[in-house]
């Protein structure tokens, strides 16, 4: 199985759409966003697409993200989810509450942790958690920073860093 991860959007839309059209391509048979997509409508983007997404520090209007994630069938997760997939745990973050993050890292007693909010890209293990930042589709002040979205294999581990842009 395949994972799309991206985060970070900020109400991008094109951007938002090359992603998703990037990852599906490349056979992501799911998409997960790990927060700040700010409008309720850029859901649409994901329309005919498994995903799910969890809410950034940047997303307030909560009731209007979830009205428009029932309607188009893509599932708000709130602000934390566990998945498990192919023997696989995953917790699933935006990263803005540290202290949240860091308990998580604690437990070990995830495979992966997802996260977003730096808007810098990261593949880093901490103990026996593979920490998964997808970096941004948004630039910060720093023009330097690459666009980037994710495709995880999770069969083989194998991740994939996709330049968007």
């Amino acid at each position: 199985m395949r994972l799309g991860v991206l985060s970070d959007t900020h109400n991008h839309r094109p951007l938002m759409q090359y992603a998703i059209q990037a990852l599906q391509q490349r056979g992501a048979g799911f998409i997960i966003h790990c927060g700040d997509i700010c409008s309720p409508d850029l859901l649409d983007c994901f329309a005919g697409q498994p995903a799910g997404f969890v809410w950034g520090n940047s997303d307030p209007d909560h009731p209007g993200l979830q009205r428009r994630a029932k309607a188009l069938g893509i599932h708000c997760f709130g602000d934390f989810e566990e998945i498990n997939a192919l023997g696989q745990k995953l917790a699933v973050i935006h990263g803005d509450d540290k202290s949240r993050m860091q308990a998580i890292l604690n437990v070990q007693r995830y495979d992966y942790l997802l996260c977003g909010h730096t808007h810098v890209w990261r593949d880093e293990r901490v103990g026996r958690t593979r920490v998964i930042n997808s970096g941004a589709l948004k630039k910060t002040k720093d023009d330097t920073k690459e666009l980037t979205c994710a495709l995880l294999d999770l069969r083989t581990g194998r991740l994939e860093k996709i330049t968007i842009g």
